[in-house]
């Protein structure tokens, strides 16, 4: 599956998942960044420590 949390990235509309939005704030990404990362396969956890989180900070 494409997604967070079964959130499913592909098929959206022009409108962007309030999930994904906040989370890219937190990490310091632009949504884009995020959703991509997240597409090419790149799992949530990976993407928190790569950015400096752990998952506790990030929660």
């Amino acid at each position: 599956m494409n997604g967070v949390d079964g959130v499913s990235l592909s098929g959206y509309s022009n409108e962007k998942d309030p999930f994904l939005t906040d989370a890219a704030s937190v990490l310091g990404l632009s949504y884009d960044d995020l959703e991509s990362k997240l597409e090419s396969g790149t799992d949530l956890d990976t993407i928190v420590t790569e950015q400096g989180l752990t998952v506790d900070d990030f929660q």
